[in-house]
């Protein structure tokens, strides 16, 4: 019978730590699961919807353990900034600043825009982005794009236009930092806030008078 099992040193949900094998205990908690996994002076808890170990897909069972493998981060890496870190920030820079779009026109000139270009006669007319910004200067720190091509800064950072995203999308929530990692289901987008169907129902299964609830902070359970 499901519920209030535990399971000790679970082998199905095991994660590589820097070539070290970290084995969680999950507690099963009827229509939920509660994982724990340490390594070294570090614990990790965080709970999923999930009816049962055995009964998570191959899909489940690898998000949840790279979804608990990113807690474990050496501190030493948090320090070092590699060329690919340093692009990622620049690029979350630029995004911030209002930027959308990373381009080259015809004569390998870099531009930032804040809408995207439009192709006339094959040739990508920079002026049609909205704003425009020259980053010459920058563009060799930057992704490599050719003459003629447009990059969406959103779609390389991996950010969530959550206005685009499916009704009952399998997601991450909380409300604060501290708090354990939730797992719901996706209701809607409004004023800049991410809402999911209560106590981990879905569109088809949420009672009409429950309205959903807005969450502090959000993730998509499958990326890519």
């Amino acid at each position: 019978m499901i519920g209030d099992r535990i399971f000790f040193n679970n082998n199905k949900f095991a994660i590589d730590i820097n070539g070290e094998v970290c084995k969680p205990t999950i507690k099963e908690d009827v229509c939920k699961c509660i994982f724990f996994y340490k390594h070294k002076e570090k614990w990790v808890r965080f709970e999923c919807l999930l009816c049962g170990i055995e009964n998570a897909t191959d899909e489940k069972v690898e998000s949840i353990k790279r979804f608990a493998k990113g807690f474990f981060i050496k501190e030493s890496e948090k320090s070092m900034i590699t060329d690919e870190q340093g692009r990622e920030w620049l690029l979350q820079k630029l995004y911030d600043d209002g930027w959308k779009y990373y381009v080259k026109n015809i004569g390998d000139t870099a531009f930032v825009t804040t809408k995207r270009p439009v192709m006339n006669d094959g040739i990508l007319d920079i002026n049609s982005g909205g704003h425009v910004k020259c980053i010459n200067n920058i563009s060799k720190i930057m992704p490599k794009i050719e003459r003629n091509e447009v990059l969406n800064i959103a779609e390389e950072l991996g950010i969530v236009d959550w206005s685009k995203v499916e009704v009952d999308t399998p997601i991450f929530v909380r409300n604060s930092i501290a708090e354990v990692w939730k797992c719901r289901y996706f209701a809607e987008y409004e004023d800049g806030k991410v809402y999911t169907w209560r106590d981990g129902k879905t569109s088809w299964s949420n009672v009409v008078s429950d309205r959903p609830v807005a969450w502090g902070y959000a993730e998509l359970a499958f990326k890519g």
